[in-house]
């Protein structure tokens, strides 16, 4: 499908001096321009990357994490061998 619809795309657009990917990106900024919050949306993550979803860590249960932290010198790692 990918190949079908790049050679479509690469194509003149009927009765227009550009290629139909041209018109396609013309049209999607109208509708932005217009209000269209889904051609809005779309075009941000063209240009920007979409947003990653949100990841949410807790540990059991839904419990916060415990985190530990323990500080190694070279004096320490000396002795743990």
């Amino acid at each position: 499908m990918t190949p079908a619809l790049r050679a479509i795309l690469g194509k003149q657009a009927p009765d227009m001096d550009m290629t139909n990917r041209v018109a396609i990106a013309k049209k999607l900024v109208q509708l932005a321009i217009a209000g269209d919050v889904q051609a809005i949306k779309l075009i941000y993550e063209r240009v920007d990357g979409k947003v990653p979803d949100p990841i949410e860590m807790s540990g059991p249960s839904g419990a916060p994490l415990e985190i530990f932290i323990r500080r190694v010198t070279q004096a320490n790692a000396d002795t743990d061998n």
